[in-house]
């Protein structure tokens, strides 16, 4: 009796998973004694077209390793700038805790598309850590693999750190809201630069992406990412602001841009006692340590704000209110929570 042929998808899968092994070809007679059969040797599929093939199915998803790259478009760019995605790594999650690692890579992009351009010098990122004075607790060496060998008599080159921002136009990270104010606590020249965050300036449930950490948009984008290290996560981070949105279709980085570059206005109250429950339903939101006894809510346009003072002012139901403008050169810091 004689096989019939073996489908080709199916012996596609044989020899990408039999590899150099010895298997049954699929047109060898059977022997009369079952013992005893005909073999040969199966060719290696290679990686590509065993990537394109599981691709063509919806039973299967494939995810490449990110490997940093130093182009991502050939589009000759009419407005080139130069941002920089930073990440630090502290020695725990107390604003008073100091930093011990940052990465960093420096980025050309087009201002007006958001196109990502390339990687710009140095090419590899940069990557420095720093002494906190005493040893790593056991959380933090876990979270980021980060041993107290890595850090024990380093120290950040504060100089070397300001020519590498000198020239960005724009700093971002993904968790702007922790990194910002810890390194504009370490380096104050930070302050000076408009911020955005990947996080949250993107609007990722609108997209239909249910999580923005970082790992989770790798996945959704097709890679992953050997983590948690610095200039690792900022690279990472760079991949994804190159690539297009599910349901829009616009590259990250200009869904960024257009959110990054709209101002706020921000209405702060300190309600009257008894009244937190009437902000929590206004949608207002409590301020915390950055600012005691005070709910904020941000409006489009001044005359929003406005409005809402008015409204709030009729009910009586605030002992103080204010109004502050916030901008990319303020958002994220500790200064945004601010009177000034």
């Amino acid at each position: 009796m004689k096989r019939g042929k073996a489908d080709p998808s199916l012996q596609l899968v044989l020899d990408l998973i039999c590899g150099e092994n010895e298997v049954l070809h699929p047109e060898a007679s059977l022997p009369s004694n079952p013992r005893r059969t005909t073999k040969a040797k199966a060719p290696l599929l290679d990686h590509e077209s065993a990537a394109a093939f599981l691709s063509g199915s919806d039973d299967f998803r494939v995810l490449r390793r990110l490997k940093s790259h130093q182009f991502f478009s050939a589009q000759a760019p009419a407005h080139p700038l130069i941002g920089v995605y930073i990440d630090c790594e502290t020695e725990g999650l107390d604003i008073q805790d100091k930093i011990i690692e940052i990465g960093l890579v420096r980025f050309v992009y087009e201002a007006d598309s958001g196109v990502m351009l390339s990687v710009a010098e140095p090419q590899h990122g940069y990557s420095a850590f720093e002494d906190p004075g005493k040893p790593l607790t056991k959380v933090i060496r876990d979270l980021t693999g980060i041993r107290d060998e890595d850090v024990q008599g380093q120290a950040f080159d504060d100089q070397a750190i300001a020519a590498l921002v000198s020239d960005a136009s724009l700093i971002i990270a993904h968790n702007a809201g922790f990194d910002r104010p810890r390194l504009e606590k370490r380096f104050p020249f930070f302050a000076d630069k408009p911020w955005a965050c990947s996080f949250k300036d993107v609007d990722w449930a609108g997209q239909g992406i249910s999580s923005a950490k970082l790992d989770y948009l790798a996945y959704k984008f097709g890679f992953f990412f050997d983590g948690h290290r610095a200039v690792t996560d900022c690279f990472a981070g760079l991949e994804v602001l190159s690539k297009p949105l599910p349901q829009s279709d616009k590259p990250v980085m200009q869904a960024l841009l257009d959110a990054s570059g709209k101002g706020a206005w921000r209405h702060f109250a300190n309600p009257a006692r008894y009244q937190n429950d009437r902000y929590r339903e206004m949608g207002y939101r409590w301020c915390g340590k950055e600012r005691s006894a005070s709910w904020y809510k941000d409006y489009t346009d001044q005359a929003g704000a406005e409005a809402a003072w008015q409204k709030i002012a009729q009910q009586g139901i605030a002992e103080k209110q204010s109004i502050r403008k916030i901008t990319a050169l303020d958002r994220y810091s500790a200064r945004e929570m601010s009177d000034e």
